[in-house]
């Protein structure tokens, strides 16, 4: 099994910002570039719209829609400065189309379908990895948005260092499971829009991330979070309940060479509160 676990340690290296080399001395540091590049599918199956990175939240644009369904492109930039300091770049385009329904009990019911294309979002951020403690390497991350590009009923409008989130984080390495456990908080600033304020609310998530080794190229990779996110506000009033959601996702990785390794998942809850499926792609590369 340590032929095994070695073997699959470039994999790791993309999706820990670290490689394996033993099972004492857990990390040796991969310095330079690497690349995640990740497609997703999600369908909400409420009024609600979803982020999942860096962590899954929610914002509310005012409209009662029946079901939002979004495909996202999410490319992240990794660089390594150090064994202890990694910089991240992230941005995110999305398209989304949007059920809506009108009318009632004295007009006809019409169903329509709104479409959207947007690049939502680009951050900068860092990781932070300290010495081993027993078993684990503790780290702290953070990120702030650059920008984010909001829609609001009709409205779309550009915010500048409005968004901004952290966690810490325990990984571990236990033959042949690797094993990360988080806690963090996400921050909304007021958004203005002429002469009213939206503000999406504040959040607090923690979670594990794991992954089983199958075989040399193949892991099991199983993860759950749950997010608790304050009601969305307008002009001070809440136009939203506070959120509970809480995900759970299954999904299978492939190390298709030294360089490169593609992953696989699908994630669903039981809350109606959270997103109703999430699909997601994603592959690794470093340079």
């Amino acid at each position: 099994m340590r032929k095994v676990f070695l073997g699959f340690s470039c994999f790791l290296s993309l999706l820990f910002a670290s490689d394996p080399i033993s099972f004492d001395s857990l990390f040796k540091k991969q310095l330079g570039l690497r690349s995640v590049t990740s497609l997703e599918y999600l369908s909400s199956g409420n009024a609600d719209f979803y982020s999942t990175y860096p962590y899954l939240g929610v914002y509310n644009d005012g409209k009662n829609y029946l079901d939002n369904r979004q495909i996202s492109l999410r490319q992240t930039f990794i660089y390594s400065l150090n064994d202890s300091l990694d910089i991240l770049i992230n941005a995110r385009l999305s398209y989304t189309q949007s059920d809506t329904q009108e009318g009632g009990f004295f007009t006809p019911i019409t169903y329509n379908t709104e479409y959207k294309t947007n690049f939502n979002n680009l951050s900068l951020g860092f990781v932070y990895s300290f010495n081993s403690i027993a078993s684990f390497i503790p780290q702290i991350s953070a990120q702030a948005s650059i920008f984010d590009r909001i829609h609001f009923n009709t409205a779309v409008k550009m915010f500048y260092l409005k968004s901004a989130s952290a966690q810490f984080s325990l990984k571990t390495y236990s033959d042949p499971l690797i094993l990360s456990f988080y806690i963090g908080g996400g921050y909304n600033e007021n958004l203005r829009f002429k002469h009213n304020t939206v503000n999406f609310g504040n959040a607090l998530f923690a979670g594990f991330d794991s992954s089983i080794i199958l075989s040399p190229k193949i892991s099991l990779d199983i993860a759950f979070s749950q997010s608790y996110q304050n009601a969305s506000k307008f002009n001070g009033i809440k136009y939203t309940s506070n959120y509970s959601i809480p995900n759970t996702s299954l999904g299978f990785s492939y190390s298709l060479n030294n360089d490169n390794a593609v992953s696989i998942s699908s994630s669903i809850s039981g809350s109606s509160s959270a997103p109703s499926s999430i699909i997601g792609l994603s592959f690794w590369t470093k340079f």
